[in-house]
């Protein structure tokens, strides 16, 4: 019964039906590689109401594990609103095609407290890096689940 917003890269606004979509979802898009205060913002209210919020860090499909490039805005908004944060990984997403099979798997909330004895600039770093490593722990232990899921890893 919680509302989860998808941010996704204002770059799909350009594809009508993405755009239908994604808004009828309740998502709402994000200017990459510019400092985005709107959807900032916008994402604080949102977390500040209860809602979830949506964010794939790496901000595109990862195809190789070598390519993963994250971003941290998520970290920031999550601050803003005094939001935990939650791991979530994906395997199987890579090379979608008929019939192909998809894992996810959520793991448990990171709250601020457990970084209360940082300074609030270093508390934003500090849950980027324990968000990512929560994420692929998660995502290795799929793997290790579904081995042949990628191999490409």
């Amino acid at each position: 019964g919680v509302p989860v917003r998808i941010i996704y890269k204002s770059e799909f606004d350009k594809i009508g039906p993405a755009t239908w979509l994604f808004s009828r979802a309740g998502g709402f898009p994000v200017e990459r590689g510019t400092a985005d205060m709107k959807t900032v913002r916008r994402a604080r209210a949102m977390l500040q109401r209860g809602e979830c919020v949506l964010i794939y860090p790496e901000g595109t499909r990862v195809r190789k594990d070598s390519e993963a490039e994250t971003h941290g805005g998520y970290a920031i908004m999550a601050q803003l609103a005094k939001a935990p944060v939650q791991p979530v990984a994906i395997i199987g997403a890579r090379d979608l095609r008929f019939r192909s099979r998809v894992y996810m798997r959520a793991g448990a909330p990171i709250e601020w407290g457990e970084l209360a004895d940082l300074k609030r600039k270093e508390q934003v770093g500090a849950m980027e890096r324990l968000g990512m490593e929560r994420v692929y722990e998660l995502r290795d232990a799929l793997r290790r689940e579904h081995p042949g899921v990628e191999e490409d890893a």
